[in-house]
Parts: C-alpha cells; sequence; structure tokens
C-alpha cells in the first residue's frame, strides 16, 4: 500500500455535529422544519461540514429524499490526468464556476493549457517541475506528495481523495485517455471501483464522456450523437435501451462481441438499465472540432 510522504497545508475546516441538527432541526438559528414535519429545503450553496465514521468527512445540505434525510455535497470535482485532449475550447466548457479542481501530478500542465488554477496538486510530482512546486506552495495551492514506488496510480489516489476524504460525488476526469494505452485501460477499469458504486464519474474531454452503468443511466446529447455500450470483466444481462436507434429490450451484451459499439441518438436524451453486470458507456459527441 502507498504511504503518504508529505501534505502542505490543509484547508481550515469547521465541523457542525450533524446530530445537533437533526435534534434541534436547526441551523444557523433557522427552522428546518417543512412538509409533514420533515427537514425544510435549503440552499444547496449553504452547505455544512459533518463528520462521518474514520476520520474523513463530506460537505452536505439539507433537502428533503425519500427517507428525508441527509444527501451528500452536489458540488463537483474536477480531475485533471496528462493524457490528450482533442479540443482545448471545447474541455473548457467542462469545467463550471465553484468546481473543486485537482491536478494530478502532469495533469498540472493540462490544467494550465486550460488556463486554470489547481486547489490541489497530488502525486508523485515526478511531471512537476521544481519551478512549479515553488509557485505552487507560493500560492498556497495544497500539495500531495506520494513515493514513485507505490501499489496505486496517481489518478487512483486522486479518486480516494475526491470521494472518500472530500466527499464528492459529482466528478469529472479531463485528460484521461488518449497516449500510453495501459494507462488509458487502468483509468477506464478504475470506473469500476466499489467507492464509486453511488457517485456520478465521468471521464469527459468535452468531445467523449465515458461512464460506467451498473443500473440506470440518462444520457444527454443530440441527435446522431455516437453511443457505444462495451461490457466490462463479463456478460452484462437485462439491457433496456430508450432513444437509441437500434434498441435493446431485456437482451445481453457479451465482452467478446461487438454488437454495443456505435449506436445513435435519436434525440436529445437517451437512457440505457440493466439488470446485472458493469456496462461502459462511451458517449461521442457531434461536434466541429477546432484547428
Amino acid at each position: 500500500m502507498s504511504q503518504l510522504v508529505s501534505e502542505v497545508r490543509y484547508e481550515s475546516l469547521t465541523f457542525i455535529p450533524i446530530s445537533s441538527i437533526l435534534q434541534t432541526k436547526r441551523y444557523n438559528g433557522e427552522p428546518l422544519t417543512g412538509l409533514r414535519g420533515g427537514l425544510k429545503v435549503l440552499d444547496p450553496h449553504d452547505l455544512i461540514r459533518i463528520m462521518p465514521a474514520e476520520g474523513t468527512y463530506c460537505e452536505a445540505f439539507i433537502s428533503p429524499s425519500p427517507a428525508e434525510g441527509i444527501l451528500l455535497n452536489q458540488k463537483r470535482a474536477i480531475i485533471f490526468l496528462n493524457g490528450q485532449i482533442p479540443d482545448l475550447p471545447t474541455a473548457m466548457k467542462v469545467v463550471q464556476p465553484g468546481d473543486w479542481l485537482v491536478a494530478v501530478d502532469g495533469g498540472l500542465n493540462n490544467m494550465y493549457r486550460l488556463g486554470f488554477q489547481p486547489n490541489v496538486v497530488i502525486g508523485d510530482m515526478d511531471s512537476v517541475s521544481a519551478d512549479d512546486v515553488l509557485q505552487l506552495t507560493s500560492a498556497g495551492v495544497r500539495l500531495i506528495r506520494y513515493p514513485k514506488d507505490k501499489d496505486e496510480t496517481d489518478f487512483e489516489l486522486a479518486l480516494s481523495l475526491v470521494i472518500e476524504k472530500e466527499g464528492f460525488r459529482t466528478v469529472r476526469v479531463v485528460g484521461a485517455l488518449g497516449g500510453r494505452i495501459d494507462q488509458t485501460l487502468g483509468n477506464l477499469a478504475l470506473l469500476a471501483l466499489p467507492m464509486l458504486e453511488h457517485c456520478d464519474v465521468r471521464l469527459d474531454d468535452g468531445c467523449e464522456e465515458v461512464f460506467l452503468i451498473r443500473s440506470r443511466m440518462l444520457i444527454e446529447g443530440k441527435p446522431g450523437d455516437t453511443v457505444s455500450l462495451i461490457p466490462m470483466f463479463g456478460v452484462v444481462h437485462g439491457i433496456v435501451t430508450e432513444g437509441l436507434q437500434y434498441p435493446l429490450r431485456r437482451e445481453a451484451l457479451f465482452p467478446e462481441r461487438t454488437r454495443g459499439i456505435s449506436n445513435v441518438m435519436l434525440g436529445h436524451w437517451a437512457s440505457v438499465q440493466i439488470e446485472q453486470g458493469l456496462l461502459l458507456c462511451v458517449h461521442m459527441r457531434q461536434m466541429n472540432i477546432s484547428s
């Protein structure tokens, strides 16, 4: 297992015991009682920090749900890797105001090419220059350094940071595709990590997005977009599609066959539902690539 070598400058955090909020049904003096005595909706931007088990934390806001409980922070984390980016202006659109930006080692170069400054840089830093480290430290950017000899890739460590330690449940990964085939395959395989089961994690460079379907997912795009469905680690059973030119009706796809390649969206939305297995979805958007 990897050993964390150093971490420069921790963010200051304020932890509010969630039990006190649930008992008093008040936050910052305001009543939280809504319909049927449930918790009233708060602005998603009014976030609180809660401390779950084992010393990790997540960001949360109060919102109604089927259990009228606590939902995790709806902010997004954007992870930058050192892979290829087909079109820089298109990739810039992946990032939204308020996103938490993580540069994974050499992914710092892609982030700089797009004109962004990271909140965190993580990895063994073998692709980050000494001048960059000095500038980042001077700017107050958080640096998390690991040894070069370790059991995980820097991307896997970054996923653990944003999901398990920072509590994000919506993650976009830029620069995860292209370049070394072993790194690309490894990045795709990481989408199957158990800790991502209840998260929305997508490899997205603006031109195409790749994500894993565990039960049901909606795909937003345009008529004519290409959608490929690829079984991961075995047969996927009970596949039902809507909004695709070549429908599947409770059918199976096999990893050694290519039936799921190059389907086509008929409208602006499509859906894919499965009963068993893990199904990789590759959504290629129609667009004019900048020269």
